[in-house]
């Protein structure tokens, strides 16, 4: 609940900035899920990053700086998940970079449905997954925009002892692949959402 008021609040201030900005894309850590199994969730943050990354370049109107995550850690700078007001504006003075987008992974769920096909058991997946993303205004620690993506992705599972990689969420078995594909969904849902925001008046 507290999630969705900031990203209602946020996205009210969403402002119009110039295009060909310094953009950095900070680290959405991982998900804390006890609930999934069988998937290395460490795995999943480069994966994110770059699709981040893949959706900015590709719309062209933001300029993406290598993230320095060394050097921030060892100033002390928190560089994964939701970052303080206080470290986005540190990041701002050291770098020089008026942008930062941040955020973090939230949710990722699954519903099963069993029908049979043949004399195949055959499992339809529905996998989504959650991203939250916001963008700071490195100059005054304020979120100028914020999103939720939201992506989902339907996989079959054969029950014929086909070699899948498989996870589990709660009691339910997907394929890894659908969970990929809904976190990619999810990214570029909300990086579209995003841009849309900061230039809802200007064409691309």
């Amino acid at each position: 609940m507290t999630i969705l008021l900031i990203t209602v609040f946020s996205t009210a201030l969403a402002a119009k900035i110039p295009e060909h900005s310094k953009v950095i894309v900070m680290n959405f850590g991982t998900l804390n899920n006890s609930q999934i199994v069988g998937l290395n969730l460490v795995d999943i943050e480069k994966p994110l990053y770059d699709y981040i990354i893949g959706c900015l370049s590709d719309d062209g109107r933001l300029d993406v700086i290598e993230l320095p995550e060394g050097r921030l850690k060892t100033e002390n700078i928190n560089t994964v998940g939701l970052i303080s007001p206080k470290d986005a504006k540190r990041v701002g003075e050291l770098l020089n970079i008026p942008y930062i987008i941040y955020g973090k992974l939230l949710n990722v769920t699954a519903d099963e449905t069993d029908i049979n096909v043949l004399e195949n058991g055959l499992t339809i997946h529905a996998v989504k997954a959650q991203v939250v993303i916001r963008m700071v205004d490195t100059k005054s620690g304020i979120v100028i925009g914020a999103v939720t993506g939201e992506g989902q992705s339907k996989s079959s599972l054969v029950k014929a002892g086909t070699e899948i990689l498989t996870v589990t969420i709660g009691s339910k078995t997907v394929t890894q692949d659908s969970v990929t594909q809904s976190l990619k969904k999810a990214v570029n849902k909300g990086i579209n959402d995003l841009l849309n925001l900061l230039y809802k008046d200007k064409n691309k």
